[in-house]
């Protein structure tokens, strides 16, 4: 080969090997990012904004903490919208928007666009309560959904939470929820590319409680070992007289002497729940030996119901003499004397009893048959003339 020859080789092989570092051979493929509980909450809100009320939002930033009822509380944005969740097993949690993002919402719903201003602080209304609630549950589902697909283990931990109603003040966050620790996620958003800026805080209990897995069959000859201790250990049931649905506003207004309205059928059908609020068994209200007491009924279906006024004389309590003791004996009635003729009629078959005769037919001449004349009266005499009526001041 000439040397013209190896000098075109050459260039051609000099000339593949430059595409080929251009085209990123021999490179290691670009790291694709983790799917974190941060990024599937940005991938969330932007996808139920567009999709429920067509507002673009971008998430410039979200983090994700642990914090307490207290902190929550004394980090409390002033004129924020606070809205109560629920979630399975009664767990609660919380969504709150402030001033701003809620004005974005607000516009974007009433005028179709987002003023390019801030927005002047005002308190929320149940209105603006009632107009964020689907996008609210729109969030909660998407931001599940993202969690879910890419597999995030702590996905399971706001799923199933729904919108319940909006809260007033801190005073009713405290009293509504329970004071544990929460996963809060603090979301700063730019609306509308930069029209408002606002921020979206979502809470959620930090460890919901889990059910105990199903024991394999390999673990019986341990659980037999364990039986006897487990079988030991305390456990704490409560009995839930009566729940009871009430606006707000009368749930801050209670104080101290405040009567509540329970359903008297109540006391023959308490429920006894496990510290997860799962059902185990009813019971019926009532005393033994001075104290108050349940009669529980294992059984699993719905406890018939009988009218607690009348619940004594229906062997349903009565059975038991130490429950809903008497006051004191009452001596035994005597037995009554049996009217003529009527032998046998306690007996409870009416359709023994003789029939009556009829009645003869009244004769009004006859009516006072048997009764006898009457005597006749005394002679009264002549009786005086009137005296002249003048002097009682007549006129002629």
């Amino acid at each position: 080969m000439g040397q013209d020859e190896q000098a075109d080789a050459m260039s051609d092989a000099d000339q593949k090997n430059v595409k080929r570092r251009l085209a990123g051979e021999g490179r290691p493929p670009p790291e694709i990012g983790r799917m974190t509980p941060e990024l599937a909450l940005k991938l969330a809100l932007a996808r139920a904004c567009e999709t429920s009320v067509a507002l673009e939002v971008f998430a410039q930033s979200v983090e994700m903490r642990r914090l307490v009822l207290s902190t929550l509380v004394e980090e409390l944005p002033e004129n924020a919208l606070v809205t109560l969740l629920q979630g399975p097993k009664n767990q609660m949690g919380l969504v709150l928007l402030d001033a701003q993002a809620l004005a974005g919402v607000i516009e974007k719903q009433t005028t179709g666009r987002v003023v390019p201003n801030p927005a002047a602080e005002r308190a929320p209304t149940r209105t603006d309560a009632v107009m964020c609630a689907d996008l609210i549950d729109d969030i909660l589902r998407a931001f599940h959904a993202e969690g879910e697909d890419a597999g995030l283990p702590g996905a399971a931990n706001w799923h199933g939470f729904k919108y319940v109603m909006p809260l007033e003040d801190a005073r009713a966050i405290q009293m509504t929820m329970e004071d544990i620790p929460y996963r809060l996620f603090d979301v700063h958003l730019d609306m509308e590319k930069g029209a408002k800026q606002g921020r979206i805080w979502l809470m959620f209990p930090f460890e919901p409680p889990q059910s105990a897995p199903a024991p394999s069959a390999g673990d019986a000859e341990e659980d037999g070992a364990l039986a006897e201790v487990v079988q030991g250990a305390e456990t704490r049931l409560e009995a839930v007289l009566h729940r009871l649905e009430m606006p707000l506003s009368q749930v801050t207004a209670l104080e101290v002497g405040s009567l509540l309205p329970i359903p008297s059928k109540m006391i023959m059908q308490i429920q006894l729940e496990d510290i997860l609020g799962e059902k185990v068994c009813h019971g019926a209200l009532g005393g033994k030996a001075g104290h108050r007491a349940l009669r529980i009924n294992l059984s699993a279906s719905e406890p018939d119901v009988p009218d607690p006024v009348n619940a004594l004389s229906d062997g349903n309590l009565s059975s038991d003499p130490g429950l809903f003791p008497q006051k004191s004996e009452q001596p035994a009635l005597g037995g009554l004397p049996v009217a003529p003729g009527l032998a046998g009629a306690g007996d409870g078959d009416m359709a023994a009893l003789p029939d009556l005769p009829d009645l003869p037919p009244l004769d009004p001449a006859e009516a006072g048959a048997g009764i006898g004349d009457l005597p006749a009266l005394e002679a009264v005499g002549d009786l005086p003339d009137l005296s002249d009526l003048a002097s009682l001041g007549g006129h002629d």
